[in-house]
């Protein structure tokens, strides 16, 4: 049995991270997701999203590529459309256009905030980031200094 695993969103400013997995042999699909919470500080800086391991044993680093990444992929985007954003079309090529049109998107939607991932250090220097504290989405407040 081969089971091809994939993620989608790690680099994107949005939403978490959609971990793909695809059975080869049975072309079976299905997703889970990997928190915003472990994209924030403090859990960013301590890397919680990577302390579970399986061993060199079972896994294999492959390039995924063709019906594993597609659905990962298209997970990914549909779970960042459920938060009422839009991507960019081929985002993959158009990166940086990609960042600010998230941030913009935010900036307009300042109560999508909960979902930022907000860990990177050269965020703090862009205003949003820079009002906004990293607390839990019931205990979101704005910085009013």
């Amino acid at each position: 049995m081969t089971i091809v695993v994939d993620d989608a969103g790690i680099g994107d400013l949005l939403f978490g991270v959609v971990i793909g997995a695809f059975r080869c042999e049975t072309q079976e699909f299905g997703y889970g997701i990997l928190d915003v919470k472990y994209f924030r500080p403090p859990r960013f800086r301590l890397k919680e999203y990577l302390k579970q391991r399986y061993g060199a044993d079972r896994i294999h680093r492959i390039n995924v590529t063709g019906e594993p990444q597609r659905l990962t992929e298209i997970a990914y985007l549909d779970e960042l459309r459920n938060l009422g954003y839009e991507p960019v079309e081929e985002r993959d090529k158009k990166r940086a256009k990609s960042f600010f049109h998230m941030m913009n998107w935010l900036e307009k939607n300042p109560d999508k905030l909960i979902y930022a991932k907000s860990g990177w250090p050269r965020l703090s220097k862009y205003r949003l980031f820079k009002s906004y504290r990293q607390t839990p989405p019931n205990e979101i407040k704005k910085d009013r200094s």
